[in-house]
């Protein structure tokens, strides 16, 4: 690797010990976090990731909003995910004047209009090693296991 990229790559990457709760709460103050998961027949594995966000929410004030947007899904995947305590729409609800323009991309920036964050952090409803994920330093990695930090 060329030395100023690799420089520029050491100043510009951390781990979750840079990132103690403390300092990201206190870096947070007031400021309104969403969090979207784009959806589209994730019915396995959508509740256990809106739970474990959920269970972020609970244990830091990190997170002020959990919203799925479901993008058609012909499964439980709408139901599994309010279930687990996710606030979900349908793509055709949101700006429903715009029409529907099928795919990931149009419930990301759909999300847009109906979050209530400052900020919004995407994360994949299709993880499937959500749970045994350690926390590495950013809003949509938290784990629910003992080697989890936060």
């Amino acid at each position: 690797m060329h030395p100023d990229a690799a420089a520029w790559f050491a100043r510009r990457t951390s781990a979750v010990a840079d990132w103690p709760v403390p300092r990201l709460v206190a870096a947070k103050g007031t400021t309104r976090v969403s969090v979207v998961l784009p959806a589209l027949d994730e019915e396995p594995t959508v509740g256990e990731i809106v739970a474990g966000v959920r269970g972020l929410a609970a244990r830091t004030g990190l997170v002020d909003e959990v919203l799925v947007i479901d993008s058609g899904s012909v499964d439980r995947t709408a139901a599994v995910a309010a279930a687990a305590g996710a606030t979900v729409y349908h793509r055709d609800e949101i700006l429903p004047e715009l029409g529907s323009r099928p795919g990931k991309g149009e419930v990301l920036w759909k999300a847009l209009a109906v979050a209530s964050g400052d900020i919004l952090v995407y994360v994949d409803s299709d993880l499937t090693d959500f749970a045994s994920t350690t926390c590495a330093g950013c809003w949509g990695r938290c784990c629910t296991t003992s080697r989890c930090r936060w």
